[in-house]
C-alpha cells in the first residue's frame, strides 16, 4: 500500500516544494529532503540489483551530467581563502549532484496526475499574482515612487528569482493549453490553461523585472521564429515579427509599472555613460560587476581565481576603482561569474553540465524542457542564476521533474 500511494506522496510534496518556492524557503528545503528520503527509501530497499541500477544510471548522461555544474566550484576549494564564502558557493551547488539522483529514483505520476499537478502549480501561481496586483493598486503611489527610484514592485519571493518562476509557469500554460493534446476531450482544463498562459504574460510585463521579460521574449522568439519558418507560414511570421515589437511599445503605454522602470534603465544607463554612476544605480552597479569581473578573468584566464576568493578578489577592485561604493556586488552574470571565478576550465565544465542534458536523447525537442532552457540562457546574462538557492531550485526541480515524466507526458 505504502509503494503503491508513492506517486502521490511524491506530487503532494512536490506541489508544497513549489508553495515554498514562493513563500518559505524552509518549507523548500524541507520539502527536497522528503523527496531525497523517499529517492533512498527505493534505493536502498526498494533496488534489489544496485549494480544494474548504477550502470542504468551511468547511462542516463541527462541526469548525471549536471554534476559537472558541482565541478566547476569545487575546483575552487584547493586555493580558497574566503572559506565561508567557499562553503555557501558548495552549499549552492551540491543540489547538482543529490537532485538528479533523488529524481531519477522517485516513481513517475500518470499523464493524469502530471496534468492536474500542473493544474494545482499554475492556479496557486495565478491566486498569487492576482494578490501582488491587488498590492499594487492598493499602494500604487508608494510603488510607483519605488519604481522611480529603480526598486520593484514587492512580491511575496526575491522579485528576480519570483518573475523567473511566472515565466516557468508561462511556459507549463502554454505547454499543457495550446501544444499538448493530451486532454483535447477536456475544454475546461485546456482552457484554463490558455486563459493562465495569457494572463501571465500580462502579468509579467505588470511586473517589470528585466530578466524576467528578456527571457520571456527569448523564448517567444526563439521557439516561434524558427516553428513558422519551418511551417513556411512567411505572412504569419512577418505578423509575428511585428507583434513581438509592438507589444512592448504597447506594454510601456498601458502598463504604468513597466513605463517607470523603462525610464529607470534609461537614467541609470545615462548615468553610468556619464561616469556618475553610484551603488544605489541599479544597472550601472550590474555593469560595474561585469567590468571587474572580466578585470579578474583577463589576470587569471585559465582557472581564475577560485570560486571561494571571488567576493574578496572583487572587494579589492571596488576599493580600488569605486571606493565610495558601499555595495560591492559580484558579477551578476552567470558566465562572467563563472569564468572570474574558475576561468576557461569552469566556463567549459559549467557549460558541459548545463547544455548537455538539453540536447542528449533530443530533449530539446520536448518544447518545455527547451522553454525551461532558453528562460534561464537568458537570465544568465543579467544574473549570477545559480549564486542563489531558489534560482537553482527553480532550474532544477522543474527541468527534473519534467525529464522524469517526458515520455508520460
Amino acid at each position: 500500500m505504502i509503494l503503491k500511494n508513492t506517486p502521490f506522496a511524491v506530487g503532494f510534496i512536490a506541489f508544497f516544494h513549489v508553495i515554498g518556492m514562493i513563500f518559505s524557503p524552509f518549507l523548500q528545503s524541507f520539502t527536497l529532503l522528503l523527496l531525497g528520503g523517499i529517492a533512498l527509501f527505493y534505493f536502498f530497499v526498494e533496488t534489489k540489483d544496485k549494480k544494474v541500477f548504477w550502470n542504468t544510471y551511468q547511462r542516463t548522461l541527462d541526469y548525471w551530467v549536471f554534476g559537472f555544474i558541482f565541478l566547476e566550484v569545487a575546483l575552487g576549494i584547493f586555493v580558497a581563502l574566503d572559506w565561508d564564502y567557499m562553503l555557501e558557493r558548495i552549499r549552492l551547488r551540491v543540489p547538482f549532484i543529490g537532485l538528479p539522483f533523488a529524481f531519477f529514483l522517485l516513481p513517475s505520476l500518470s499523464l493524469i496526475w502530471y496534468r492536474n499537478w500542473w493544474l494545482a502549480v499554475i492556479l496557486v501561481i495565478d491566486i498569487v499574482a492576482v494578490g501582488v496586483i491587488v498590492y499594487y493598486f492598493n499602494h500604487q503611489q508608494d510603488i510607483q515612487l519605488l519604481l522611480e527610484q529603480g526598486k520593484a514592485i514587492p512580491t511575496p519571493a526575491n522579485h528576480i528569482r519570483y518573475a523567473l518562476l511566472q515565466v516557468v509557469a508561462f511556459c507549463a500554460s502554454v505547454y499543457w493549453g495550446w501544444l499538448h493534446r493530451g486532454h483535447s476531450n477536456l475544454p475546461r482544463i485546456s482552457g484554463f490553461f490558455k486563459v493562465s498562459s495569457i494572463f501571465l504574460f500580462v502579468f509579467i510585463h505588470f511586473l517589470a523585472v528585466r530578466s524576467g521579460l528578456f527571457s520571456l521574449y527569448l523564448i517567444i522568439v526563439s521557439m516561434g521564429v524558427p516553428y513558422l519558418f519551418k511551417k513556411r507560414a512567411y505572412a504569419t511570421l512577418m505578423l509575428f515579427l511585428a507583434g513581438v515589437i509592438i507589444l512592448p511599445f504597447m506594454g510601456m503605454k498601458l502598463i504604468p509599472s513597466l513605463k517607470k522602470k523603462i525610464e529607470y534603465v534609461y537614467y541609470d544607463v545615462d548615468m553610468f555613460l556619464k561616469g556618475e554612476a553610484t551603488d544605489q544605480l541599479s544597472d550601472a552597479s550590474r555593469l560595474i560587476s561585469w567590468k571587474l569581473g572580466m578585470e579578474l578573468f583577463a589576470d587569471n584566464p585559465m582557472y581564475g581565481v577560485g570560486a571561494g576568493n571571488i567576493r574578496i578578489k572583487m572587494n579589492e577592485l571596488y576599493k580600488r576603482d569605486y571606493p565610495a561604493f558601499e555595495k560591492k556586488l559580484t558579477p551578476h552574470n552567470q558566465f562572467i561569474m563563472v569564468l572570474a571565478s574558475s576561468g576557461v576550465v569552469g566556463l567549459i565544465l559549467f557549460c558541459v553540465g548545463f547544455f548537455i542534458p538539453l540536447f542528449y536523447g533530443k530533449n530539446y525537442q520536448d518544447p518545455f524542457i527547451l522553454a525551461l532552457y532558453l528562460s534561464f540562457f537568458a537570465s544568465f546574462w543579467v544574473e549570477a542564476t545559480f549564486e542563489n538557492a531558489m534560482g537553482v531550485a527553480i532550474f532544477l526541480f522543474f527541468t527534473l521533474f519534467h525529464l522524469k515524466h517526458k515520455k508520460v507526458s
